[in-house]
C-alpha cells in the first residue's frame, strides 16, 4: 500500500515538475518573442491594438503608461495613462460611465487607418514614418460647446446650472457628446513622424502629442473650423450680455429684500 502511495506521489510531482516547466518554457518563449519583436512589427502591433482597443497589448508596445499613485497601504488607487485614462484606472467597475467612456473611445478610432512608410533604426532609438488617416474630428469639442452654451441661454436665469450639468458630463461621462463625434465627417490624413526607444530588448513607440492628435483624428486640435468659431464668439457675446442683465436684476432684488428687513 506504501508502495502504490509513493508511486502515486511520484507521478504527481512529475506532472507537477513537467506543468512547471512548461509554463517556465512558455515564458521565456513569450520574454524571448517580445525582445524579438522587430521595429516594423512593433509598430504594427500597436496601431493594430489601438484600432481593436487592445489596451493590454497597446500598453506594451507604447509608453502610454505614466506613473501610478498608490495609498498608505501600497495598493494603486489611480494610474496616469497618456490617453484612454478613464479606462485604464485600477479596480474599475465597468458600469454605465465606463460603458460610455468605451463607446467614445470605438467612435475616435473605428476609421482609422494607417500606412508604414519608413523605419529608421540608430542603436536605441528609431524613427517611424506613417501615414495616418481618421474622420476629421476637430469640430466635436466646439460642436458640443455650442449645444451647452445654447441650451445655457434658452434656460432660465443664467443657466449656470446647466453649464455645470454638461461640462460635468463632459469631463467624466461622453454619452452626451457621442452623437457629435458620430457626425463629425470628412477625412483627415497626417504623415507623422514617430519616435521609439528600445528598453530591455523591447521597442516601444512613444506617444506625442503630434502621433496622438493624429490617430484621434485632429480631435486634440487646439483651434476650431471658422464656422465654429464664429458660432462661438457670437455665443459667448450673448451670454455675457445675459450675465450682465442678470447681475442688474440680482442687485435690484438684494436691495428690495434689505429694504424689508430693516422696515
Amino acid at each position: 500500500m506504501k508502495k502504490k502511495t509513493g508511486k502515486r506521489t511520484r507521478i504527481r510531482w512529475t506532472v507537477l515538475l513537467l506543468l512547471s516547466i512548461c509554463l517556465t518554457l512558455g515564458a521565456c518563449s513569450a520574454k524571448k518573442a517580445d525582445t524579438e519583436t522587430s521595429l516594423q512589427d512593433t509598430a504594427k502591433y500597436a496601431m493594430e491594438a489601438l484600432k481593436q482597443l487592445d489596451l493590454e497589448t497597446w500598453n506594451r508596445y507604447t509608453d502610454n503608461y505614466v506613473s501610478t499613485e498608490k495609498n498608505w497601504l501600497g495598493i494603486p488607487v489611480s494610474r496616469e495613462y497618456r490617453v484612454f485614462n478613464e479606462l485604464l484606472q485600477p479596480g474599475l467597475w465597468k458600469g454605465k460611465r465606463y460603458q460610455s467612456n468605451y463607446r467614445f473611445a470605438q467612435g475616435l478610432v473605428k476609421h482609422l487607418t494607417w500606412k508604414i512608410e519608413a523605419v529608421r533604426e540608430n542603436g536605441e532609438s528609431a524613427e517611424i514614418v506613417m501615414v495616418i488617416s481618421n474622420r476629421d474630428m476637430k469640430d466635436v469639442t466646439g460642436n458640443y460647446l455650442i449645444y451647452v452654451m445654447e441650451e445655457m441661454l434658452d434656460g432660465g436665469g443664467t443657466g449656470i446650472k446647466a453649464m455645470l450639468k454638461n461640462l460635468a458630463d463632459l469631463d467624466y461621462d461622453k454619452e452626451r457628446m457621442l452623437p457629435f463625434l458620430e457626425e463629425a465627417d470628412g477625412v483627415i490624413s497626417v504623415r507623422v513622424t514617430v519616435t521609439a526607444v528600445k528598453k530591455n530588448g523591447q521597442w516601444r513607440l512613444h506617444l506625442s502629442d503630434s502621433f496622438i492628435n493624429a490617430f484621434f483624428g485632429n480631435f486634440m486640435a487646439d483651434q476650431f473650423s471658422p464656422e465654429v468659431e464664429k458660432r462661438l464668439e457670437e455665443l459667448e457675446g450673448e451670454y455675457e450680455r445675459k450675465i450682465e442683465q442678470w447681475g442688474d436684476e440680482f442687485g435690484d432684488n438684494v436691495e428690495k429684500w434689505a429694504e424689508r428687513m430693516f422696515e
